[in-house]
């Protein structure tokens, strides 16, 4: 384990959410209008109704959920579904910008007995064509935890918690699953090989995957596309995208960031895979200074590192 990647992966994650929020729900001719310079600084967002609900350097949903399921898993020293979907349950009594889907499974009066039923019962319910982003989101948290327990199981059942669809399994686990071999010490192109298995049970996916591999222009996704952006396809074509193009973590952040659509999805689920990618010392310093919770980052990556993995800093 890569205690430096592994930083990059969760302030990553955060910093992504809280600079995409900037851009959310945007055009991207709304985004070159409203940030002309293009996206730099927290201090730059546009403090409109949806966005005065968060300070400029405040991550939003997707990173509280992601912290749900680590802090269960922490506090459990290992992976209990059950408590995981009570955290999810608790956090979205008061949650902000948390998802349609996600909010109508938890709100569900059978939520806490039986989660991932109720997810499956939504999920036929629309004629299993949902596939939104809110379990892709999160599961960037399943990436961290040590040999002794960890598997790719985990990851499926962290996503049936809200979401059944296959496309949303498959892109939360392939997502993943890159993202803890890279903590591990392995290549890109080792990473993509993983990505390639991991999507065999989906076409959609495994075809997002190969396109996103071979297309460097991000502008093949249209992430602004107000139709399609909570698409969890579109999110995960996001993160292999900053997988295998961008040169630095400011630059992959900032070109997905100023795409608008669901940006700080986009910008957590790529900010993610750019951290653990060029590892945290490649973040730029002011989004970490101005990263507001990052001492509560902190003490969770010093749990994970010294409980998990042996490593004391």
């Amino acid at each position: 384990m890569n205690p430096e990647k592994l930083r990059g992966l969760v302030f990553g994650q955060a910093i992504g959410d809280a600079l995409g929020l900037l851009t959310e729900f945007l055009s991207r001719d709304q985004v070159r209008c409203h940030y002309p310079k293009g996206v730099h600084d927290y201090g730059q967002m546009l403090r409109d109704r949806h966005r005065s609900k968060w300070q400029p350097g405040e991550w939003t949903d997707d990173t509280d959920q992601f912290l749900c399921l680590l802090d269960s898993q922490l506090d459990n020293g290992g992976w209990v579904p059950s408590d995981a979907a009570y955290r999810l349950w608790e956090w979205a009594q008061e949650g902000r910008g948390i998802g349609r889907t996600t909010l109508q499974v938890v709100g569900h009066s059978d939520y806490l007995k039986r989660p991932s039923e109720v997810a499956r019962e939504f999920w036929e319910a629309s004629g299993r064509s949902a596939a939104p982003n809110g379990a892709l989101m999160r599961t960037a948290a399943m990436a961290l935890g040590p040999p002794s327990w960890w598997n790719e199981s985990l990851v499926e059942e962290a996503c049936h918690l809200t979401h059944a669809d296959p496309r949303c399994v498959s892109s939360s686990l392939a997502t993943t699953v890159a993202l803890r071999v890279l903590l591990l010490g392995a290549s890109e192109k080792e990473a993509w090989a993983k990505v390639i298995q991991s999507c065999e049970s989906d076409a959609a996916t495994r075809h997002v995957a190969g396109k996103s591999q071979e297309i460097s222009d991000l502008e093949t996704w249209k992430l602004y596309d107000s139709r399609s952006r909570g698409y969890t396809l579109k999110t995960f074509a996001a993160a292999m995208w900053a997988l295998s193009h961008p040169t630095s973590f400011e630059e992959g952040l900032t070109a997905i960031v100023e795409q608008g659509g669901d940006a700080d999805t986009n910008g957590a689920v790529a900010g993610a895979m750019l951290g653990a990618r060029f590892g945290f010392n490649a973040i730029p310093r002011h989004w970490v200074e101005g990263l507001i919770g990052r001492e509560a980052l902190e003490k969770r990556i010093r749990r994970v590192l010294e409980e998990w993995w042996g490593i004391v800093r």
